[in-house]
């Protein structure tokens, strides 16, 4: 395995590219398959920046809980990838990348280039992250939920949450109110946030998607969406997956 490069602090912070020098590693990095219209092809993977060789690539470990042989097709035929990660200083990066090189023994890794054509955008301006998490929510002094759903966004000042059923009271009744956030990161985890219900829109018959807004600082809002990301539902499926089938997907072979 590869030694990840030192961190040089000594570089600017003027570009994207320096603030992901300098960004440090075992943070989470997106790679979204797209087409050349822009489109989401084959769905979103997320890894673990381990390492970098500037300004030639960077290193991306690949989790056990993806199978080889799903990822490595869906990379090498997506006609481009978008990479978006969060700095250290709380801003997200976007750009695209290219898929240089990748080894499956002794680790799964990935070489992919620097992003190519990048922004940085601090959270607050930057459209909502996509994630897949239940989630519980309670109006204040109430001691039963008001209903079960699930977080299906994040953003710099609050969540967007999903949830069917019936509403106890009208949804413009609802504006304004405070309620207690139960977030269901696994199994065997969760926690809770208050929030304000900002808005309430009608999906569908009986479906509603509710936007909560939540005080957070920089340091806190950027834990949790790394938390998210990587405790959404389709990730944890996959560790599921990869539980019972054991060492199956080692075996892949790489082409």
């Amino acid at each position: 395995m590869l030694e990840p490069s030192p961190i040089n602090n000594t570089y600017g912070m003027q570009t994207s590219k320096h603030k992901l020098i300098a960004s440090g590693y075992n943070q989470v990095v997106e790679l979204q398959c797209a087409s050349q219209a822009g489109h989401d092809t084959n769905g979103r993977f997320h890894f673990t920046l381990i390492g970098q060789h500037y300004p030639d690539y960077l290193i991306l470990e690949v989790s056990h809980l993806y199978r080889w042989q799903d990822v490595l097709p869906a990379l090498r035929g997506s006609d481009q990838l978008v990479m978006r990660t969060i700095s250290a200083q709380g801003e997200v990066i976007v750009g695209s990348v290219d898929l240089i090189h990748a080894t499956q023994f002794p680790d799964k890794l990935l070489f992919v280039s620097y992003p190519k054509n990048s922004q940085t955008r601090s959270l607050r301006k930057t459209p909502r992250m996509q994630i897949e998490v239940r989630g519980q929510l309670t109006l204040e002094g109430e001691k039963q939920p008001m209903t079960n759903g699930l977080l299906h966004d994040m953003a710099a000042h609050g969540f967007g949450f999903d949830c069917e059923g019936v509403l106890p009271c009208f949804e413009g009744q609802l504006l304004g109110k405070n309620a207690q956030l139960t977030i269901q990161l696994s199994d065997d985890e969760h926690e809770t946030r208050a929030v304000r219900i900002k808005s309430v829109e009608e999906a569908g018959p009986k479906q509603w998607r509710i936007g909560l807004e939540s005080v957070m600082n920089d340091d806190d809002r950027v834990d949790l969406m790394h938390r998210l990301l990587m405790n959404s539902i389709p990730v944890l499926q996959l560790k599921s997956s990869g539980r019972s089938e054991g060492s199956n997907s080692d075996k892949a072979l790489q082409e």
